[in-house]
């Protein structure tokens, strides 16, 4: 099975963090899982992480609906640095929405590498993850 060295989670929901952990640990694909509760976190965090020089996250599981950024948000302005990242950050937009509209729109977004429906549970991940 594949490991990535580091997986995001960004999510402002407490019980979806834990559910995707969890899955992300019952299948071993990672060692290192880093939650942020807001959008604006995590890319101050990949704008500081650029500057020094520092390995960017291999996977970042993005919820769409929360407060201060919400995923949409972190899309846009990462999309204005996306650019300038050499390195290919699989990124997968989370949500509870079954909406086409949010599916459509996610696919919008060259660096999104998918939309998945919570709860991210180890079925979802091997799905995503073509395990």
């Amino acid at each position: 099975m594949s490991k990535f060295e580091s997986v995001w989670i960004i999510d402002d929901d407490n019980i979806h963090q834990f559910f995707a952990t969890k899955s992300l640990n019952h299948l071993k694909i990672t060692d290192h899982i880093l939650p942020f509760l807001d959008g604006d976190l995590a890319l101050n965090t990949i704008q500081k992480m650029i500057i020094d020089k520092v390995e960017l996250p291999d996977v970042i599981f993005l919820d769409i609906n929360m407060p201060k950024m919400d995923g949409w948000e972190f899309m846009d302005e990462f999309s204005k640095i996306a650019g300038g990242i050499t390195k290919k950050i699989l990124i997968f937009i989370v949500s509870s929405s079954i909406a086409d509209a949010d599916r459509d729109r996610a696919k919008s977004y060259p660096s999104v590498t998918d939309f998945l429906i919570k709860p991210i549970l180890p079925d979802t991940l091997k799905m995503a993850f073509g395990l």
